[in-house]
């Protein structure tokens, strides 16, 4: 399942903290988290972005770009909190995370 860890922070794994080293990361994105992004094994399931700083591009899907495949994704988690789908991170799927993707159609940089 997709998650995304964003601008979290805590005493260690601002973004995970990881004690049993049997977590697998699928399309998960870890960025700006303090003071680390994970503490803790974990495997690299594909698909994962894991960085300092959070990627620009909102290309849902992974491919490389922001296209009718990353649209039908929003329309699909329309409503759904937690979502990858919530691309301005305020807890909602909506028409803001719609004109995200509209705004930045075509290929990732």
């Amino acid at each position: 399942m997709s998650c995304t860890f964003m601008q979290n922070s805590a005493a260690t794994g601002g973004g995970l903290y990881n004690w049993s080293d049997t977590t697998t990361l699928f399309d998960t994105v870890v960025c700006n988290n303090s003071p680390d992004q994970i503490n803790g094994g974990y495997t690299d399931g594909s698909g994962n972005t894991i960085a300092d700083v959070c990627p620009d591009c909102p290309d849902i899907d992974s491919e490389g770009l922001v296209n009718v495949s990353d649209l039908l994704i929003v329309i699909d988690q329309w409503g759904l909190a937690n979502s990858p789908a919530d691309l301005n991170f305020d807890s909602v799927v909506d028409v803001t995370d719609l004109l995200i993707v509209v705004g930045n159609w075509g290929e990732c940089e």
